[in-house]
């Protein structure tokens, strides 16, 4: 008997509530947030360190990425082999995965990473992928080696700093050791164009 007093009393004192929470509900915009979009906003600024190598999921894609490599090479297919065995550019690649919560629905942008171990993980998980580089020969080839492998990506001529995408293009933008080497006076029109092309609350990787 108790308990279907307390359950009738609680009943009535919700009923109560309710319009007073639909007036409070009205008051409040629905804000319009991208399916693809996880989390937004979150800044991260993290120096390179060796003892990262050892966290399970950077061990994982890490994995993936070196077999893709090693694919790669013994195929005698081309792409960009600079640093790729360096433990420092596995730092930078699984951290940028990790950090930007890809998925695999997602567009991605990885600008003067064209012909990377990077840009072809992105698609072999199955993201839309987009590569933009000034030198033709490794244009041409990232597009050869990608028409090989049956991956879904474009690669472009495009200087970094004038894109030619529409606004809000990409859920993702990647761009891993490349500002720096950019003139100074280049590098903020740089960030602002990548920033331009990548949706509201989407998540950048440099």
């Amino acid at each position: 008997i108790n308990a279907c007093q307390n359950y009738e009393a609680l009943r009535k004192y919700f009923q109560e509530l309710i319009p007073e929470c639909v007036k409070k509900e009205e008051m409040i915009a629905e804000p319009v947030i991208p399916e693809t979009v996880v989390e937004t906003y979150r800044e991260i600024n993290k120096l390179a360190d060796m003892q990262d190598l050892h966290q399970i999921a950077r061990k994982a894609i890490m994995e993936k990425l070196l077999g893709l490599k090693t694919f790669l090479d013994k195929s005698n297919l081309p792409y960009s082999t600079h640093m790729q065995d360096h433990w420092l550019r596995m730092w930078e690649y699984s951290g940028a995965v990790i950090e930007s919560a890809i998925d695999d629905r997602m567009s991605v942008l990885d600008a003067g990473g064209t012909g990377t171990v990077l840009s072809y993980f992105l698609a072999s998980e199955g993201c839309e992928v987009y590569t933009v580089d000034l030198l033709k020969q490794k244009v041409d080839e990232a597009t050869f080696t990608a028409k090989k492998l049956g991956f879904n990506m474009d690669h472009s001529i495009q200087s970094i700093t004038d894109l030619g995408f529409s606004d809000n293009f990409f859920d993702r933008v990647f761009c891993i050791c490349v500002i720096e080497h950019l003139p100074r006076d280049k590098q903020s029109i740089a960030l602002k164009e990548l920033a331009r092309v990548l949706r509201p609350g989407g998540i950048m990787a440099l």
